[in-house]
């Protein structure tokens, strides 16, 4: 047959193929190649066929075939880049986009075929601009706008993928993968309502779509609504029994709401699913931390780091849970630490900053403080008095904060302040750049190793002088300069290490008296009743064996435990249960209370208790500071660690501090003469809310001096260097 014969065959069945009668155009096609097994135009359009029902490996292959028989045809090589790029074949796909280009450069396809290879090899500024060229052809392609805002994501501008994703929903409304990138968009932002419209219109066009049900509760949870979320994630998980994602979100939501082994069981169901899921390892890890297994918890975060040596938070998580493990030694614990920065910190380190041309000492000062705890958290109770009592004219104070949900505790924060930035939705670089171009002089990093905190902003080294304020220890960072701390909680001599030099102030701890404090009650005479409201995280078997020997001693006395809802979960509460049993004590004499409806109702339990017992290696903090509050000693055990002697500090503040131990024989010591020395109970029953008031704890004002003479020192010091 002539090649104008097989040339008419092609125009019929590029004609059906048109019309949409796809299988009478592929016959057709393999008819023309039975006659002409090198006729490109029908090589090309039957692989356009294959592309069509997704087998881009016969695709690829026929549509590579027809551009080596006629390399001029920009349309094959662009849909041969798209197949390729379906394939993996990422860098072929780049190539064979770069030959369309070249033959017809302006080719919306070819760009957004070559920007999705760009895409996937990680070149998203590349491919970022190719989108927005293929834009400026078809500015009405809602493909081209979805796509643009994947880029946009990928690259962490997620104020800019929201707008192009919204562009895209405008152009193609009720389209479900549009509705649910814009969504989670949204969640990056902090936008949980605008989120939770989404995946509730995304819901009512495909109800039984299980990620969409998954991502609800992803709203749900940010907007604190953790029983609906809950039973927004098992509404997933029920549709869609293998999405891991949805199970290791609901352990994370289920911890959260203190249903510690339903959480158990949430992420060990990840792992039946994928054992080497890094984020289930991690947050099974969290669940048994909570539960007071440390060293479990530990294991489960090394495993998750193993998994993804990049995974900073399960870092973040072995560095916390080795704060709450008794057999910890200062050696391994600083090594840990140094471990961390050469792991995360040193690959993104730069170089300190100078201050300025010129050093001025004595000008006034940019200060930032940066933290995820600016809300209602005991951060914010610690560095509110601060806040308030700064001296403005020689300090400017500027706050960054990781706060999704901001509160009345929030909006309190950032009146008191000269400047707020939401750091919700940007990644480290873009924090450091932030702050950076603000001009801070010092930086805060406040409790770093706890919650959403960056501590790796430091390492990007966007302030000349960078400090650590609020946190347990040691951060391991060369490009944090300074830690504060106290004398009591890292004497002289102590084997604790730090990286930072070590500021001490008089007394470190600070905070307000709360304005809703229950009045204080009397004792009735009778057995003693001891208590402890501090995280069961803390709560280990060397502390459970000195409680047993301090119950045996003072007998008929109680002991209160309370945390949240935490000792609602029955292998908590079983294990606390049995470690008192196997040492004699008869669980009938331990108590649980109900979970707390407000904190006003929280404290009201200490009207109960007569002498609280503290937590060790993990001391109290805020749980001791509300128990002096609520006119309640607090008996304490410090150690070698900074964290174990936060509470030992507090009683020196106020002068307290035969309260805190030497051993652990006079630990037992302290509380049992406590225990039977009523008429100084009752003594300072009725006046620890009054002494602490008028200590250094409650005195933001000269907290406040205290730290900004650090400041100027520490000011000096970087200008006198730059000299």
């Amino acid at each position: 047959m002539s090649k104008a014969a097989a040339d008419a065959l092609f125009q019929s069945a590029l004609g059906q193929h048109r019309s949409g009668a796809v299988d009478a155009a592929r016959a057709g096609y393999e008819q023309v190649l039975r006659l002409d097994r090198n006729h490109a135009e029908a090589l090309h359009h039957l692989g356009i066929v294959h592309l069509q029902a997704g087998d881009f490996r016969k695709a690829a292959e026929l549509i590579g075939r027809s551009v080596d028989r006629a390399p001029r045809q920009p349309a094959a090589l662009s849909n041969l880049g798209f197949a390729l790029f379906r394939l993996g074949q990422h860098r072929k796909a780049v190539h064979a986009c770069n030959r369309a280009l070249q033959l017809v450069p302006g080719s919306a396809a070819a760009l957004v075929n070559r920007a999705n290879a760009l895409a996937a090899l990680g070149e998203h500024a590349k491919a970022e601009a190719d989108y927005r060229a293929a834009l400026a052809i078809e500015p009405k392609n809602p493909e081209f706008h979805f796509n643009l805002a994947n880029a946009l994501f990928a690259r962490g501008d997620f104020t800019g993928a929201a707008a192009a994703f919204e562009t895209a929903a405008a152009l193609a409304p009720g389209t479900v993968e549009i509705g649910q990138n814009l969504g989670a968009t949204y969640l990056k932002l902090g936008r949980s309502a605008d989120a939770l419209a989404r995946f509730d219109a995304v819901l009512a066009i495909e109800p039984g779509l299980a990620r969409a049900h998954a991502n609800r509760a992803n709203a749900l949870g940010q907007l604190q609504r953790r029983e609906e979320a809950a039973a927004a994630y098992r509404k997933a998980v029920t549709l869609e029994p293998g999405l891991a994602e949805a199970w290791s979100s609901l352990g994370i939501v289920l911890r959260d709401l203190g249903r510690l082994d339903e959480a158990e069981a949430a992420c060990r169901r990840v792992l039946a699913l994928d054992p080497d899921h890094a984020v289930a390892t991690a947050n099974l890890g969290s669940v048994l931390r909570d539960l007071g297994r440390p060293r479990e918890a530990r294991e489960l975060f090394e495993r998750a780091l193993a998994l993804d040596p990049g995974y900073v938070d399960a870092h973040r998580n072995i560095l916390l849970s080795l704060t709450y493990d008794p057999e910890t030694t200062p050696e391994a614990f600083f090594a840990a630490h140094r471990r961390f920065e050469a792991a995360h910190a040193r690959p993104v380190q730069r170089p300190a900053r100078a201050p300025a041309a010129v050093p001025e000492p004595e000008r006034r000062l940019r200060i930032g403080y940066l933290s995820a705890d600016l809300r209602g958290h005991s951060v914010a109770r610690n560095l509110e008095p601060i806040l308030r009592h700064h001296d403005r004219r020689q300090f400017e104070i500027r706050l960054y904060g990781e706060v999704a949900q901001p509160d009345a505790t929030t909006a309190r924060l950032q009146a008191m302040a000269d400047g707020w930035r939401s750091t919700v939705g940007l990644d480290d670089r873009a924090v450091a750049e932030a702050i950076r171009a603000d001009g801070v002089d010092i930086l805060l990093g406040l409790a770093g190793r706890f919650d959403l905190n960056r501590p790796l902003v430091a390492a990007l080294r966007p302030a000349p002088v960078q400090a650590s304020l609020f946190d347990a220890a040691t951060s391991g960072l060369a490009a944090i300069d300074y830690l504060f701390s106290d004398r009591t909680m890292t004497p002289r001599g102590t084997p604790e290490r730090f990286s930072e030099r070590v500021l001490c102030l008089p007394h470190f701890y600070v905070a307000d008296l709360p304005p809703d404090l229950p009045p204080v009650r009397p004792r009735p005479a009778g057995p003693v009743t001891f208590g402890c409201l501090n995280n069961p995280a803390k709560i280990g078997a060397p502390l459970l064996d000195l409680w047993a020997r301090l119950l045996a001693d003072v007998p008929d006395s109680r002991l209160v435990l309370r945390y949240l809802n935490h000792y609602g979960t029955p292998s908590l509460r079983a294990r606390i249960e049995a470690a008192f049993a196997a040492r004699g004590i008869d669980a009938g004499r331990l108590e649980f209370p109900d979970a707390a409806g407000t904190f006003a109702e929280h404290l009201e339990l200490y009207n109960t208790i007569d002498v609280a017992l503290d937590s060790f290696p993990f001391s109290g903090s805020t749980t001791t500071f509300d128990s002096l509050s609520m006119g309640v000693p607090v008996v304490t055990l410090p150690g070698w660690s900074m964290m174990s002697r936060w509470t030992a500090a507090m009683l020196a503040g106020i002068g307290l501090g035969d309260l805190a131990a030497a051993t652990a024989d006079d630990f037992i010591a302290i509380a049992r003469g406590l225990a039977a020395d009523s008429a100084r109970r009752a003594a300072l029953r009725g006046s620890l809310r009054a002494r602490l008031a008028a200590s250094p704890l409650c005195d933001g004002a000269r907290k406040a001096r205290q730290i900004e003479r650090f400041y100027r020192a520490i000011w000096r010091r970087r200008c006198a260097a730059q000299r």
